[in-house]
């Protein structure tokens, strides 16, 4: 039994191509439930994404995960943006969820994660993100996390992240890997 006497369920799924991926993600991005989803990654598997699943009022996301907690075992796959070169960030992590990475490799998105809940990443690599943002707002910054609440990166290696702000000119982000 979960919380307040809830019963929550475990799924665990491995992962064998970008079409399934995409398709768990939609199905994460619907629910309103504390379940415990687990996903297992093929390793020397790369992953793309191209389809937005989710989006708030300025951002288009390939993943959202609002409530429960989300694992992915990476075994040393690589999931990557293909669409459109940095105009979709990786995940939205809401307030009520956990969610936590293990050894995969993330590249070429706008921001890999926009982080309300808790985020934790061991063994990852950040390669190639690239946050930028048109408007007066400052939101081009932290092309690896743009980070409102817990975010742990333990033993993770961060190559070629940067971050982009144009507005009132071009100006580049001394907070390009976390903001």
């Amino acid at each position: 039994l979960g919380l307040n006497g809830n019963c929550y369920l475990m799924y665990e799924n491995t992962i064998n191509n970008s079409a399934q991926l995409t398709t768990q993600f939609r199905s994460l991005a619907a629910s309103t439930q504390y379940d415990v989803v687990k996903l297992n990654l093929l390793g020397d598997t790369t992953y793309t994404l191209s389809e937005h699943i989710w989006e708030d009022q300025e951002w288009y996301y390939a993943s959202r995960v609002a409530y429960g907690q989300l694992i992915v075992n990476g075994n040393g796959a690589v999931i990557k943006c293909d669409g459109e070169e940095y105009l979709l960030n990786f995940m939205y992590i809401g307030r009520e969820a956990n969610v936590n990475f293990n050894n995969v490799e993330i590249r070429k998105f706008n921001h890999v994660f926009i982080n309300q809940g808790n985020l934790l990443c061991q063994h990852c690599s950040f390669i190639e993100n690239y946050a930028y943002k048109l408007d007066v707002y400052l939101s081009g910054s932290g092309a690896v996390i743009h980070n409102y609440n817990t975010a742990v990166f333990d033993y993770c290696e961060f190559t070629d992240n940067d971050a982009e702000f144009v507005g009132y000119g071009k100006a580049h982000m001394d907070a390009s890997i976390l903001y």
